[in-house]
């Protein structure tokens, strides 16, 4: 599920910015058993994405990574 970001507790509007939030664990055994769609919604997400369930950015486009 890709969804555009919401304001952080610091004030910083994320959703102003573009950037996205993806609420999957790329680690979980569905996606591990199957990753090419996980890898298809990474990809038309935007260049970085947040992964909600780790915390960190990510990018799964040639040209950023």
């Amino acid at each position: 599920m890709v969804q555009s970001t919401s304001s952080s507790s610091d004030g910083y509007d994320q959703e102003a910015s573009g950037l996205s939030t993806i609420d999957v664990d790329p680690y979980s055994p569905e996606v591990l058993a199957d990753p090419y769609p996980f890898h298809h919604e990474l990809r038309e997400a935007g260049p970085v994405v947040w992964l909600e369930p780790h915390g960190v950015w990510a990018t799964g486009r040639y040209e950023q990574v």
